[in-house]
């Protein structure tokens, strides 16, 4: 009554109100609490895909390294060895680890804040980005809903690093927009903010794309200026204004690209650094115009492909990674049908596998079905309506390059006998990326680029939630009760039909997926005519924030004409907004995969294993594992178990896949990374096929092939190399002894081991080389002193790129006690320069603020 003017405030109506000003926040957050609470609580951990075994115990084997003092910068236990701030996704100095320093809190509530957190971030850069663009308040929370809880970045829980970039993403678009529409050098800097927490979250791909969306947004923004200018000098294509604004405007995208680089380049110099050693940074052909025009030499003998149709030929190599997790065709209906496609897990549950199904990257990219229609509704390629047409194509440009690998020549030879003499992924837009972009094919998985597209089509619904009103929206509920219909009949048979087990999940759950299709068809149609319902019977044409204040006529007709600024139509609002929340969450919310947190905790067969070999251990270097790539058992695709997500997790940590040997500080060899060396792949293919592992029970190596760290000392020459497997032609860069010196001559001893800091006390006879064995990197230095006389010196180790070996020269014989340090130039360099940037950048945040005041 307060609200329409029916009844004088009091205390209690006061604080009513200014509660009822936030209510986005409370719905928002109610909704995000009722989701992550298990995980914040540490009651259970994300436990799906790279959250469970790659970043729930890096983080962890990260967070003990600050614990004990250092800087994590050396990661000895993957593999040879590899930089921790080089591999992007590790994210050290991003600030939002900042959490993981609340040591009162368990780890698993830790890890479960710092997923949970970047929703909210989410949905606030959203809610931003749509008021920006004129939506009113419940405009932006439905777009802040359908974004922050869509299932395309929902999921992403399961894939950390690229939760965060999608956290960042509104903020960065809506910086660009006002960067390029004010010119204010302002938004330039909040737009490099957000691009560093992108890459310092651990996706740069993400700030790629950033980049590609500012340079769009100038050359649209320009070719409207000279429109305008070319139809008010009545058809002279005067070009100046448009010539002055891209001048401008390239200064402040230069500006962007500049303060981003400086502000990351703690991450960026390492990165640089490590990712020349990327198996995807030389492909043995050329993969873009670039490499096409600059390398006049065939392509390798054996990848089969020359020269001249390289850019058209199927993928092959590390290339053929690039196109992994495209995004299928038919994907796209699963905007408007919640799970369409099935659930992968926990019973195997997805039917839509058939034609040429690629891994899926979300399992459903569903963000509310009255978002998307409205979304839809406000499509414009071109007219009036610029917000509009700049978010249509937005929309358009990364769904169509989200297909990937599913480019014209996939289309067209589907309906072909004899298929076209060119790759599959030819014509489609991702291959336009990335044989037109510098350096685009460094990044892979196509299906990241939807992420974009459901921002724009969030926004989208977001500014047209008026459209609900309008007579045709009455009438779409009939045809799509009708398309359901149909489209039910048909999948329903498809459904019955399939009989593909997964590899993970088990077999095929009929039943259960044609339950599941059933309740999504229903709530497709129930939640869209709910929301036309409400629209028609709630909501009036008008918003009340148009209509003036006149109480005489509230008061003879209350029902007709709110006056209040939450009268009838706003209230409408809310609850179309309640209802697409409603419908989004209960289809998505199973996609956060959780587990019980004592399924990470307790210790698994395999550490009473690790405990034996531990004290076999002659000195303070670590044990080695080796383990081969596909460890599955066969029979688990005839398997299938509800608790099958928690099953998982066990098996990954009793073969410590991939990461999870870090919870024992061992060496395993076979553990994956984002940058993977070339050479890496060369030693693991040759001890795979050496040492074959047939189940479980038997897949570390014996006591006698543990880690250790050995020496050779010969005069003067580089030593060759012995592998720990037995092989004289595979060149290990951990565990190597002399050949041409008997090792009865060296008496080595490693007494400590740590990340960045390896000591070693040897004694030797004679002058000669003392090899290191970690991978040849820049950045290790070496101290070595003469117990015999007392005397230390630092000494430049040599980098043998054959061998990828350390070598330090050993003047004369004697006993000797070495300490090999990691602190690579570009870690100091690039956090110099960050720090550096970081401080102007808030005084310049400072200066502006007190000059605005």
């Amino acid at each position: 009554r307060f609200m329409n003017g029916l009844a004088p405030p009091t205390q209690h109506t006061h604080l009513l109100a200014r509660a009822f000003k936030f209510w986005p926040a409370f719905l928002i957050g109610g909704v995000w609490l009722w989701l992550f609470w298990p995980m914040m609580s540490g009651k259970t951990v994300c436990g799906f895909r790279d959250s469970a075994y790659l970043y729930y115990p890096l983080f962890k084997w990260i967070d003990a390294q600050w614990m004990a003092g250092e800087i994590p910068l050396w990661n000895p236990y993957c593999n040879y060895g590899m930089p921790v701030v080089g591999d992007g996704s590790s994210s050290v100095f991003y600030p939002g680890k900042l959490i993981f320093f609340f040591r009162f809190l368990s780890y698993p509530s830790r890890y479960g804040i710092y997923l949970a957190m970047h929703i909210p971030i989410a949905a606030a850069g959203t809610y931003w980005l749509a008021k920006t663009f004129r939506a009113n308040k419940a405009g932006a929370t439905l777009a802040a809903c359908g974004y922050a809880f869509g299932g395309s970045v929902l999921f992403q829980a399961t894939n950390v690093i690229f939760l965060v970039s999608a956290a960042w993403l509104p903020f960065a678009v809506c910086a660009v927009w006002k960067m390029v529409k004010t010119g204010s050098i302002k938004w330039a800097l909040l737009a490099a903010v957000c691009c560093s927490m992108m890459i310092l979250g651990g996706d740069p791909q993400m700030v790629y794309h950033v980049g590609l969306i500012a340079v769009g947004t100038i050359l649209f923004e320009a070719f409207r200026i000279r429109s305008r200018v070319k139809q008010a000098n009545r058809g002279d294509n005067n070009s100046a204004s448009s010539s002055k604004f891209l001048f401008k405007a390239g200064i402040q995208l230069s500006t962007m690209v500049l303060v981003t680089t400086a502000l990351s380049a703690i991450q960026l110099l390492p990165t640089y650094q490590w990712a020349k050693r990327s198996e995807r940074s030389t492909p043995d052909y050329p993969v873009n115009i670039y490499d096409f025009f600059h390398n006049s030499q065939p392509a390798s003998a054996n990848t089969n492909t020359n020269k001249g149709n390289s850019l058209f030929a199927e993928p092959r190599g590390s290339v053929e990674h690039t196109y992994q997790f495209s995004k299928e065709y038919w994907s796209v209906l699963e905007l408007f049908w919640p799970n369409y496609s099935g659930k992968p897990f926990p019973r195997h549950r997805r039917w839509a596998t058939f034609a040429a199904s690629d891994r899926i990257w979300v399992p459903s990219t569903y963000m509310g079905i009255l978002i998307a229609f409205l979304g839809v509704s406000g499509f414009r390629l071109w007219g009036p309506r610029r917000k509009n047409i700049w978010l249509t194509w937005l929309f358009l440009f990364f769904c169509l390059g989200s297909f990937g690998w599913y480019g014209a020549v996939w289309l067209i030879n589907s309906f072909l006998s004899e298929p076209l003499p060119a790759g599959p992924q030819v014509g489609g837009l991702y291959w336009l990326l990335q044989i037109l972009l510098p350096k685009y094919y460094l990044f892979r998985y196509p299906a990241k680029l939807f992420v974009i597209a459901s921002l724009a089509l969030s926004v989208l619904a977001g500014i047209n939630l008026r459209k609900l009103c309008e007579y045709k929206f009455r009438k779409t509920i009939g045809v799509f009760a009708g398309v359901t219909l149909a489209q039910y009949l048909i999948v329903s048979k498809l459904i019955g039909s399939q009989n593909n087990a997964d590899p993970l999940f088990g077999f095929f759950d009929t039943s259960g997926s044609g339950l599941d299709f059933a309740i999504s068809s229903i709530q497709a149609v129930v939640i869209l005519a709910t929301g036309i319902a409400v629209a028609k019977y709630v909501m009036t044409e008008r918003d009340s924030n148009e209509v003036p204040n006149e109480l005489a006529k509230s008061l003879e007709s209350k029902q007709e004409q709110p006056i209040g600024k939450f009268g009838r139509y706003s209230l409408g609002q809310i609850a179309i907004v309640m209802l697409a929340l409603a419908d989004v969450v209960f289809a998505n919310h199973w996609m956060l995969a959780q587990v019980n947190s004592s399924v990470f905790e307790t210790p698994t067969s395999i550490t009473s294993a690790i405990n034996q070999l531990e004290s076999t251990k002659p000195d303070d270097s670590p044990i080695q594992i080796f383990r081969h790539r596909d460890l599955w058992n066969d029979n688990w695709n005839e398997l299938g178990s509800p608790d099958r997500l928690a099953e998982v997790v066990k098996k990954q940590r009793e073969s410590l896949y991939p990461k999870h040997h870090l919870e024992h500080n061992v060496v395993l060899i076979g553990s994956f990374s984002s940058v993977w060396p070339r050479y890496y792949e060369q030693l693991l293919t040759i001890a795979e096929s050496e040492n074959p592992i047939p189940n479980f029970d038997n897949f570390h190596l014996p006591p006698d092939r543990q880690l250790r760290f050995d020496a050779l000392v010969v005069s003067g020459k580089t030593p060759a190399l012995k592998s720990s497997f037995g092989s004289t032609k595979l060149n290990d860069p951990v565990v190597w002894i002399a050949s041409e010196q008997s090792s009865s001559d060296v008496d080595i001893q490693v007494v400590s081991f740590r990340p960045n800091s390896v000591v070693a006390k040897f004694k030797t006879a004679s002058q000669g080389v003392l090899a290191f064995g970690r991978i040849a990197e820049p950045g290790w230095s070496a101290k070595i002193h003469n117990q015999s006389t007392d005397e230390t010196a630092a000494k430049k180790l040599k980098l043998d790129q054959e061998h990828e070996t350390l070598l330090l020269a050993v003047d004369s014989p004697g006993e000797y006690e070495v300490e090999f340090r990691y602190m690579p130039n570009e870690f100091v360099a690039g956090a110099i320069t960050s720090s550096i940037s970081w401080v102007l950048l808030l005084l310049v945040f400072g200066y502006l603020k007190i000059h605005k005041n």
